[in-house]
């Protein structure tokens, strides 16, 4: 998923919230950011969430990103690592 934004965006905190309530996996997130309308991306955020419903099943995350001059945020979801046909899960992306 992409988000391309109007204006140029400093960006300080990515916040994610995730429920997944059904199936045990371990989902990877990557983040990365262009600063040059798209043409190139940099890494700021790669994560594993774990889940073992019913007992890990909801996730919270919030992250300090440090970038001005934003035009695109770059989300990246690997469903489950160990290669399990399976949808990703993400209840909630904000960026502060």
């Amino acid at each position: 998923m992409v988000v391309a934004f109007d204006a140029p965006q400093t960006i300080r905190a990515l916040l994610v919230e995730i429920d997944e309530p059904d199936t045990a996996r371990t989902q990877e997130m990557e983040v990365s950011i262009s600063t040059d309308g798209g043409a190139t991306y940099r890494h700021v955020l790669r994560q594993e969430y774990n889940f073992s419903p019913p007992g890990t099943s909801y996730e919270h995350e919030r992250w300090s990103v440090v970038a001005d001059g934003v035009t695109h945020v770059r989300l990246t979801i690997k469903p489950d690592k160990g290669g399990r046909a399976c949808r990703a899960t993400l209840t909630s992306l904000a960026l502060e």
